[in-house]
């Protein structure tokens, strides 16, 4: 089998027939309009998000209207039940953290068991490990 020589400057290897010219520009042609399309409707995307913001904007002043006309503290969480009924809900009680405990700088076996008491207060509910006695 003979190697053929790739030339190291371009040439002219043959041309495109008339059909297959006619169907690379057709194709060209339509892969601009879909860019064209893509990008209108990317420039109405943004109008839109706009348009979003400016409802939700707009739904917080209400609320915040009712609220102050209704006279519920800031800070209060409340709802709209139905299509009228404003509901407050109670303020959530605050959740005191699960103290740790300080490790002494002795003992190796105490260290493990504080290690192991702070993993069973810092787990998530339902995740605790079992502190075990040595």
């Amino acid at each position: 089998m003979s190697e053929q020589m790739i030339p190291k400057t371009p040439q002219i290897a043959g041309e495109l027939t008339p059909q297959e010219q006619s169907t690379m520009n057709q194709m060209r042609n339509a892969a601009q309009q879909i860019v064209h399309r893509i990008g209108s409707m990317e420039v109405e995307k943004n109008r839109l998000m706009s348009n979003l913001f400016q409802q939700e904007q707009n739904i917080q002043m209400l609320l915040g209207e009712v609220g102050n006309r209704l006279g519920i503290p800031k800070g209060t969480g409340w709802q709209v039940a139905g299509d009228k009924a404003v509901i407050t809900s109670p303020a959530p009680e605050p959740v005191e953290a699960p103290k740790l405990v300080e490790a002494p700088e002795s003992d190796e076996e105490d260290l493990e068991a504080i290690e192991q008491i702070n993993k069973a207060l810092t787990a998530p509910e339902g995740e605790e490990e079992p502190v075990t006695e040595e």
